[in-house]
């Protein structure tokens, strides 16, 4: 499996792994260890592009791309454990990828030579170990790729998971240090990949806001340029919301299915879906509770209801000012 890239020696990096380690994986993406062997492989990049294009009849991978905390580990999971597709959550390759186009790392301005190695890597993670579909769920670090990746042609079976922008206000805010921590790092990827209105981000650093109005406006940004390039880039993928896979999951499950054309399997969804929805869907060791989180966001909101109340205010004057 494509692990990274190292462009000082031209190489793609490969590390033997499992299809019941994939599987059970909530992310593969350097968290928890997915090689077998330590040995890592090494192949050409030039000989590995000169393959690729030899390849006839390539179909689109099927990719689930997605905002921050919104639901996509989840549906992927029930896409998963609904069909016998594999899931790759959250490939490092691509984070990496994108992290070097955000430090303007001089390979990632060769347009043509930088598309033909994402079309690469996304070919890769076809490959299973029974000849099975697979889907690729990218991190959302991964979405400043989405315009070289819509430019080659490689979106064409995609969908959108997503998350209403108060409901991801809440879930930051749930989150505690380290998940605003990597929301504020995101933001700054965001910026570095020109994906952020610097000025806007400016503007609320030194706007005099209380930390809590400054903190919930920077992740309103950040939640809007997110939105903005998913909608810009897919402007025609089916969106499935997390209100959604979490209150009518099945339903979720069956639309997400036909808009990556991954056949679902009605019985195996029966059974399989209260399952995994009982259960957290990156620590399937933990049970998850609804009513714990519905009860932790209604304490924030009437605890923040004033900070609420500033921010819908500033929305309206930044809308009076875009207009």
């Amino acid at each position: 499996m494509p692990s990274g890239v190292d462009f000082k020696t031209s190489e793609f990096l490969y590390v033997e792994t499992s299809e019941g380690i994939i599987r059970r994986s909530a992310f593969i993406d350097g968290r928890t260890p997915i090689a077998v062997k330590k040995r890592l492989h090494r192949a050409p990049i030039t000989a590995a592009l000169e393959w690729q294009e030899a390849q006839v009849n390539q179909l689109n991978p099927a990719i689930i791309f997605h905002t921050s905390f919104c639901g996509s580990t989840l549906l992927s999971g029930l896409l998963q454990a609904s069909s016998t597709a594999l899931v790759y959550r959250e490939p490092h390759i691509l984070s990496e990828l994108a992290t070097l186009k955000s430090g303007k790392h001089p390979v990632t301005r060769q347009n043509g030579h930088f598309q033909a190695v994402l079309a690469f890597v996304l070919g890769q993670f076809r490959k299973s170990w029974s000849d099975v579909t697979t889907i690729i769920k990218p991190s959302n670090w991964a979405n400043t790729l989405l315009p070289e990746l819509t430019c080659a042609d490689l979106t064409k079976q995609s969908l959108i998971a997503m998350i209403d922008e108060e409901e991801f206000l809440l879930a930051n805010l749930r989150g505690g240090k380290q998940r605003l921590a990597y929301s504020l790092a995101l933001l700054n990827h965001l910026l570095q990949s020109g994906m952020v209105s610097r000025s806007l981000v400016l503007d609320i650093e030194r706007g005099g806001h209380t930390p809590t109005g400054r903190l919930l406006r920077l992740l309103t940004a950040l939640y809007q340029a997110q939105d903005t390039l998913l909608s810009t880039n897919l402007p025609e993928a089916e969106r499935i919301s997390l209100r959604e896979i979490q209150e009518t999951p099945k339903l979720a499950v069956c639309r997400a299915g036909r808009a990556i054309g991954i056949r679902i399997d009605p019985d195996l969804a029966e059974s399989t879906i209260p399952k995994v929805i009982e259960r957290h869907a990156k620590d399937h060791n933990t049970r998850y509770s609804s009513e714990l989180e519905a009860s932790e966001n209604h304490r924030l909101r009437n605890e923040l209801s004033a900070d609420f109340i500033e921010l819908k205010e500033w929305k309206r004057q930044q809308l009076r000012q875009t207009g």
